[in-house]
């Protein structure tokens, strides 16, 4: 095992800056969403510009997102108004396949049996780049996303590259997307999410992040996405030196 020191100067070779890409290489994307939402919110404007370059991808939602709306009295009819909210954003997008596990919200665990079924998702779709949240990323449920992800990919043959995508916690990014022309549909698939923006403006949080992430590329870019993408070796050895 790594110690964090050297996985830290493993790095330094790097460029000092992001690198400025269309899309991080991939054509066969799929993308692990702790809830139904982080997936347009994350890396919406870039999975816009796959679907344009004929790319498939696929969202897996892992927890029901049942607690995101206190004003529902019925948690099922929350779930289900979630989950169309999720596909009409989808179809915004061009996420041609939504996988709903429905695992508690606020209660993800790396579980034998979620472990199997992401585990036999990613297999059946068998894709050369993933999504994930950032692993240091402030919310439970995404750092559970990460445990069950780490445990996957330690038992599979699929191997493919993993990007960072931030929501909840800015990370620092090596590669950045411009998303300019991708801005208003990644906003019109944001706006399906009712049953979230009464409780946060993700519109306007949203074009202020992607807004800021724009600035390394100058008045070319209005709007970016910032990722970190590494080959599936060097997340194993990151995430145990963090996490184990």
């Amino acid at each position: 095992m790594k110690r964090f020191s050297e996985v830290v100067a493993s790095q330094k070779n790097r460029t000092a800056f992001p690198s400025f890409v269309d899309t991080p290489p991939g054509s066969v994307v799929a993308v692990l969403a702790p809830h139904p939402d982080d997936d347009v919110l994350g890396c919406g404007g870039t999975l816009v510009k796959h679907r344009k370059s004929g790319h498939a991808i696929s969202s897996i939602y892992l927890t029901d997102g049942s607690l995101g709306d206190p004003s529902f009295p019925d948690k099922s009819d929350l779930i289900e108004a979630r989950e169309k909210e999720s596909q009409k954003a989808a179809t915004i997008i061009g996420i041609s396949r939504c996988e709903f596990l429905r695992g508690k919200d606020q209660e993800l665990k790396s579980t034998n049996n979620v472990i199997k079924r992401v585990g036999a998702l990613l297999e059946e779709i068998n894709p050369d780049l993933v999504y994930i949240p950032f692993f240091l990323d402030n919310h439970p449920d995404h750092i559970a996303t990460n445990a069950i992800f780490y445990r996957v990919v330690q038992n599979s043959k699929v191997r493919f590259k993993c990007c960072f995508y931030e929501t909840w916690t800015p990370l620092f990014p090596n590669i950045l997307v411009d998303i300019s022309d991708e801005m208003d549909l990644k906003i019109t698939a944001i706006e399906e999410f009712k049953t979230q923006l009464k409780q946060f403006d993700y519109v306007r949080i949203s074009k202020g992040l992607n807004s800021y992430r724009s600035m390394l590329f100058g008045k070319s870019s209005t709007y970016a996405e910032a990722f970190y993408m590494m080959p599936i070796n060097e997340y194993l050895s990151l995430f145990q030196t963090v996490w184990e």
